[in-house]
């Protein structure tokens, strides 16, 4: 089969789904990967055309909110397709499902399939952007053969929107899967005590509650440390450069930046934290956390929940709840031994559930089993 893949953004080809290409690539499918930017030259094009599959760019701004734009976006995927004439279109995030599907439509293209993963602000925000979306998500998967989710409540959000068809078949794997050979399991840091977030610096995301919970530890335990890695872009949701200058000066936070690779910094970790309140799909980084062995603190959120069995390889706690997420961090500040024992139940958890070999295999059937 000839397989186009379509994302809003170049690196995620490879970062999530550079192991599915792979795969596809070894078991005789022709794939092609298309998104912006995508061009020769580049290091993103050099290192996806290793993995044996055909690049190519399309028009698309991923979190622009322009009428004009989009319909520009819609004619570059129509145009991509037509010329790929791919037996089966995959699009996965907002826009290429939006866009990338009602254009493989147009197209006539038999096999089309929309991997969900994770509402996002825009759609699971309950507002008229929301309803809008949801609209447009209920035209573009009109006949498509499957829907891919990372967790079951954002099939349920779909299906009591009416979103799908009966046309369309709806599966639910376990996230994007970690590679466990990529992620070897190591023994976690407990001298200094260290915890650390990796998320975009978004105020949906817990930063600001972790910096909160962050100074509170300190108070009692001045020597752990709490690093956070990633990056703001310019929104009303991304916390302010002020702010992380403030808790940097004061010695809440220790900022990492936006990490190309992340596994030395989880390797130096002793516990890793996500306070999301963000619409998740299911976090790559709690699964690179998992895999490397380390015990995990996040919210009981769709997406997140799957991945902590509470109190065995961390700790679940309420969105927004400070309190709690200050209770759940000072536990490890007084009973270290947890960061060995719970981190060890971690990677079993990523072996038996998130091995990224396991979830390639199920979305490989789902798309043979759909374009026959």
């Amino acid at each position: 089969m000839k397989i186009l893949i379509l994302a809003s953004y170049k690196h995620s080809l490879l970062k999530f789904r550079g192991d599915l290409i792979r795969e596809l690539v070894l078991q005789g499918h022709e794939v092609v990967v298309a998104a912006p930017s995508l061009r020769p030259g580049d290091q993103v094009w050099a290192d996806l055309r290793n993995l044996g599959c055909t690049c190519r760019s399309v028009v698309l701004d991923r979190s622009g909110h322009n009428p004009l734009l989009d319909m520009v976006a819609l004619f570059s995927l129509f145009a991509a397709v037509v010329s790929e004439r791919p037996d089966v279109v995959v699009a996965y995030t907002i826009k290429p499902i939006v866009y990338g599907l009602l254009a493989a439509r147009l197209a006539r293209v038999r096999c089309r399939i929309g991997l969900v993963t994770g509402l996002g602000g825009a759609l699971g925000s309950g507002g008229k952007t929301s309803r809008a979306l949801v609209f447009l998500h209920r035209v573009a998967l009109r006949g498509a053969k499957a829907a891919i989710f990372q967790n079951v409540q954002d099939r349920d959000f779909f299906r009591a929107r009416r979103v799908l068809s009966g046309q369309t078949a709806s599966f639910v794997v376990n996230g994007s899967g970690v590679s466990l050979d990529e992620f070897k399991q190591s023994t976690p840091v407990s001298q200094p005590l260290r915890f650390l977030m990796i998320a975009r610096l978004l105020a949906s995301k817990g930063v600001r509650e972790y910096a909160s919970v962050a100074r509170r530890v300190r108070r009692l335990f001045p020597a752990a440390e709490f690093q956070i890695a990633g990056w703001r872009e310019n929104g009303p949701d991304f916390v302010t450069a002020d702010e992380l200058r403030q808790w940097e000066s004061e010695g809440s936070l220790i900022l990492l930046g936006k990490l190309d690779h992340v596994g030395k910094a989880l390797r130096s970790c002793s516990v890793f934290v996500l306070p999301t309140y963000y619409p998740e799909g299911l976090p790559r980084s709690i699964l690179e956390a998992l895999a490397i062995g380390r015990a995990i603190v996040t919210t009981d959120m769709p997406g997140c929940r799957t991945t902590v069995e509470d109190g065995q390889n961390g700790f679940l706690v309420a969105p927004r709840s400070e309190d709690q997420l200050f209770e759940a961090c000072l536990t490890f500040a007084k009973q270290p031994e947890l960061i060995a024992t719970m981190g060890l139940q971690s990677r079993i958890l990523a072996e038996s559930r998130f091995d990224v070999k396991k979830v390639n295999k199920e979305m490989i059937a789902i798309i043979e089993s759909c374009s026959g």
